[in-house]
């Protein structure tokens, strides 16, 4: 039986207007070798949640052949980038994706 420990804490802020305000925060799993993801998330000024979407993460998916031909862990990845409200990308292995913020704070895909 996995014992899971999960922490979580917050990276940053990342903007903030009149109305609302952006974090990164970030959740950890110890359980089946690790694994980490990191989410954007928009709150009103008051504290309540508005939307979330999840930026990056790692996942432990076994082991591979490293260089000095030994065993090394691999882990699965995805990354984002913001590089502004209106600009917010996610790459995955499959694909890349944009977003954006709505006036209103919440965070939507462009088509």
């Amino acid at each position: 039986m996995w014992l899971v420990a999960i922490e979580e804490y917050l990276v940053g802020l990342v903007a903030e207007t009149n109305d609302w305000y952006t974090v990164i925060y970030e959740r950890l799993f110890y359980a089946g070798g690790g694994r980490s993801e990191k989410y954007l998330c928009t709150f009103t000024k008051t504290g309540s949640f508005l939307s979330r979407l999840q930026i990056a993460s790692f996942v432990y998916a076994g082991t591979g052949i490293g260089f000095s031909v030994a065993r090394v862990p691999w882990f699965t990845a995805t990354s984002g980038t913001v590089f502004s409200t209106d600009r917010i990308e996610v790459n995955s292995d499959e694909d890349m994706r944009l977003y954006r913020i709505s006036c209103e704070g919440i965070i939507h895909p462009v088509r």
